[in-house]
């Protein structure tokens, strides 16, 4: 593809008196780009080497092994690069056409070419990412595959063919942690691996008692779940996560009572008019008449019920709290209102006392 693409003929291993060069040929390159495809990341490289054939995993060094995968991850990259630019500048230079029959063209993918093998470029890029990832979630679970599970928001739909043989999200996981540990494309090690629990659905067992084995997946479908399932995983890590929204106190959210806001109005208007009535009386006897005692008329009378009675002296109390806030009030009236409500509060004991002893 003309301007869509880059070439990989030899790779520098070093620099100076060490410096060297690595070449393939077609069938060592096809197989390294096929292993570097299965296993993705560079922390499988033995895997990668193993896979690639003898060629690369006995005559080359781990310095040639990176060299060759750098130079395939890198001019992959350079590739899609190169194909996004080319193909911004000609959305540029070429009018939009319009009308309902009108469909865009389709642009070709971008290639490399590696030791003379085309190479598509967004795939293997894709792929290799998504393999990273995988290792990274998985690794820890490596010693003890059996225990891994996808997470919910990771899991899809069952697939058309996943009502013939029971499959379900634990069979996801696992194919997942087959692709893990066997590669993307093993499919025969990911079946018939007995710590993954997948030959009961996918075995040739099973394809046996199926009777029409066409009916069963194939490797491609595997691989296209497995891709999909990587996708979702992808998007769900990639989400930002939600900023937990904070919630008012309970003592904020707490509604107030009309009755006991209506009680302590009430409260606090008499006590602040109690107050206010703390100055000279006028001569002439225009002020409240007096009781005979200062309990209004209570003395020598029993009290029958001493909670009633406690009751009736609260406010009393409060009176005397409120007169003690108020530091504004003349001394010798504040002597007076205090003796007042003692006084009070006095006769309502003595009421309580005089009940108990005519109960007795």
């Amino acid at each position: 593809l003309e301007n869509c693409h880059r070439r990989v003929e030899e790779v520098a291993t070093g620099s100076g008196e060490e410096a060297g060069t690595v070449s393939l040929n077609k069938k060592e390159a096809l197989a390294f780009v096929r292993a570097v495809r299965k296993f993705g990341t560079t922390e499988r490289m033995e895997d990668i080497v193993a896979e690639a054939g003898p060629h690369v995993g006995e005559e080359l060094d781990s310095a040639a092994h990176i060299a060759l995968y750098s130079a395939l991850l890198n001019g992959c990259r350079e590739a899609v690069k190169i194909a996004e630019e080319v193909r911004a500048n000609e959305a540029k230079e070429e009018p939009a056409t319009t009308g309902e029959n009108s469909k865009p063209e389709k642009k070709p993918d971008p290639q490399l070419d590696f030791f003379g093998v085309s190479v598509k470029a967004a795939d293997l890029v894709t792929i290799v990412e998504k393999l990273d990832m995988l290792h990274k979630k998985l690794r820890l679970y490596s010693e003890r595959p059996a225990q891994y599970r996808l997470e919910t928001a990771s899991q899809l739909s069952a697939p058309k063919w996943g009502s013939l043989i029971g499959w379900t999200p634990r069979d996801d996981a696992m194919l997942l942690m087959g692709v893990h540990l066997h590669g993307l494309g093993n499919w025969d090690k990911v079946v018939n691996d007995p710590m993954l629990g997948l030959e009961e659905k996918l075995g040739a067992k099973r394809a046996e008692e199926a009777g029409d084995s066409s009916r069963l997946p194939k490797g491609s479908h595997l691989e296209t779940r497995a891709l999909g399932l990587l996708k979702k995983m992808e998007a769900l890590m990639r989400k930002p996560p939600k900023v937990p929204t904070t919630r008012p106190d309970k003592a904020a959210r707490r509604p107030v009572h009309s009755k006991a806001a209506a009680r302590l109005k009430r409260e606090s208007s008499v006590s602040e008019s109690d107050l206010k009535g703390a100055g000279p009386r006028r001569q002439g006897g225009m002020g409240r008449p007096k009781s005979k005692a200062a309990g209004g008329g209570r003395a020598g009378k029993a009290v029958d019920n001493p909670e009633q009675a406690l009751e009736d002296v609260r406010v009393t109390m409060k009176k005397l709290r409120t007169l003690q806030r108020h530091k504004d009030i003349p001394k010798d009236q504040a002597i007076a209102k205090t003796k007042k409500y003692l006084k009070v509060v006095g006769k309502h004991i003595d009421d309580v006392a005089g009940g108990h002893s005519q109960q007795k």
